[in-house]
């Protein structure tokens, strides 16, 4: 539970969408309370990308049990849609992780982040990141 830093973004590494959710769940019981740098890498189509690893994820963050993250970034995810993205950005908005300083996201060109990027304002606004100094987005 010492784990501070997790970077899985080496290419061409992937994480399944089933990964995903085997890993926020983990988190979700309390498996990485002192986790404050977390790297995701991508997933294709070729994977079988579904909701759930998102999902699980989103719960993670919203619980609180990533509360000491500082650093997040997720790279391009075919299982992250504009809705799925509108989730992670809300569940990051709600101060859960309010000692975030680095987000970096990675979305497919197709999708609708409207409602996401919207999200994260409001939550920079409210004060759920008043710690973010650095936000990329592609």
């Amino acid at each position: 539970p010492k784990l501070r830093r997790l970077d899985l973004w080496e290419h061409p590494s992937e994480m399944s969408s089933s990964q995903l959710v085997a890993f926020a769940t983990a988190v979700a019981a309390g498996g990485a309370p002192s986790l404050q740098e977390l790297t995701l890498p991508g997933v294709t189509i070729f994977s079988n990308p579904d909701a759930q690893g998102v999902v699980a994820l989103v719960n993670a963050l919203s619980g609180g049990h990533l509360s000491q993250l500082k650093s997040f970034k997720v790279d391009q995810r075919d299982d992250i849609t504009g809705e799925a993205f509108m989730n992670i950005c809300r569940s990051l908005a709600t101060g859960q992780a309010s000692l975030l300083q680095t987000l970096d996201l990675k979305m497919w060109d197709e999708e609708n982040p409207e409602e996401g990027l919207r999200a994260l304002a409001e939550g920079i606004c409210t004060r759920g990141l008043t710690a973010l100094t650095s936000f990329s987005f592609q």
